[in-house]
């Protein structure tokens, strides 16, 4: 008997972890690859994207091999974009029209690609044109090619959202060596409260050629009574980039003046740089950010729900005290039999 019911303890514990274990969603496998050549005016030699130094009005070309690994045809889209540095840091390439600041772009100064197709199990060779401007610019300029395979609508529309892979050649173009020094500049700092994540803005523009160093960069916000609220990160900057940095809120702001501080420390030079503004809130921003931000509640993963989970942790206990209750009369029963 005390065996049995050990057995159906095992049985309880392992049955609940099972049923409380979190699904994980199945990603599509990736069935292409991407291989750059390497060009005879490369920069660094040790990197994957190319490092290209140019002369002005020079004709040259960037070429790579797309290789299908599956036994179908297959289709791709390619697009030549811009870089450029998203709300938490990170530079992205997904940017197709030019910066405001900067007088000439990667989008500008490579031809925009077609729809390449590939036979199945076999490689093409693509090559795209580049053509440098007739007057040369300092710094560098940053984007890269996107490659990824094109979707067919209708079957996309029935089957929902899927996992798409993206591939990007990373282009940056030079006409010299020498580096401009970092000089960032805050814009503004306004609060994004109709987002659905609300946060405060700090948009900040480099006003160089150049890519920064890793800044580290640290956000705080101090209300009129003393009250502090920090955010950190880490962020490069493209040249002549503007990129508006988030400090995602979890809790309501209420309305009224608020002093928003901003420190970049660069983590070579450590050099650093601070900015203050003023950030306003008024009491509709206040509202509309408080019905954004709602408490995080904490709910059953497990596969038939909360009421249920309950219901199985409520047998396991009584199976427990069961267990528990039949070796103490068990061993009672012995001590009377040897008296």
């Amino acid at each position: 008997m005390k065996r049995w019911c050990y057995v159906c303890f095992v049985i309880f514990v392992f049955g609940w972890g099972g049923l409380q274990s979190p699904t994980n969603a199945q990603t599509g496998e990736v069935d292409f690859s991407v291989e750059a050549v390497p060009h005879e005016g490369q920069i660094d030699q040790s990197v994957s994207y190319y490092d290209l130094l140019l002369s002005p009005e020079e004709k040259t070309t960037l070429d790579f091999f797309i290789h299908n690994e599956t036994n179908e045809e297959m289709t791709f889209d390619l697009s030549v974009v811009n870089a450029s540095t998203n709300g938490n840091g990170v530079i992205v390439y997904e940017q197709s029209s030019p910066s405001d600041e900067s007088i000439y772009s990667v989008t500008e100064l490579i031809e925009q690609p077609k729809v390449v197709t590939v036979e199945a199990s076999s490689s093409k060779r693509v090559s795209i044109q580049l053509t440098a401007p007739s007057d040369a610019f300092s710094g560098a300029l940053l984007g890269g090619i996107r490659i990824s395979r094109q979707v067919d609508t209708e079957t996309s529309e029935t089957i929902g959202i899927q996992n798409r892979y993206v591939y990007v050649l990373g282009v940056k173009l030079s006409m010299g060596v020498k580096k401009e020094a970092f000089d960032p500049e805050l814009v503004g700092v306004s609060l994004q409260a109709d987002t659905y994540y609300p946060h405060v803005a700090f948009a900040v523009i480099n006003q160089t050629a150049s890519i920064s160093h890793p800044i580290q960069v640290d956000m705080l916000i101090e209300s009129e009574t003393g009250k502090k609220l920090r955010h950190q990160l880490d962020a490069r900057f493209v040249p002549h980039g503007q990129a508006a940095l988030r400090f995602q809120l979890g809790t309501r702001l209420e309305a009224g003046t608020y002093e928003a501080s901003l420190q970049f420390t660069d983590t070579v030079t450590n050099e650093t740089w601070k900015w203050e503004e003023t950030l306003m809130i008024s009491k509709d921003e206040a509202d509309e950010m408080g019905e954004r931000i709602t408490p995080t509640e904490v709910t059953s993963s497990g596969f038939f729900g909360g009421k249920v989970t309950w219901l199985i942790t409520a047998v396991g206990i009584v199976i427990l005290a069961l267990f528990i209750y039949i070796i103490r009369l068990r061993r009672q029963l012995i001590q009377t039999s040897e008296k």
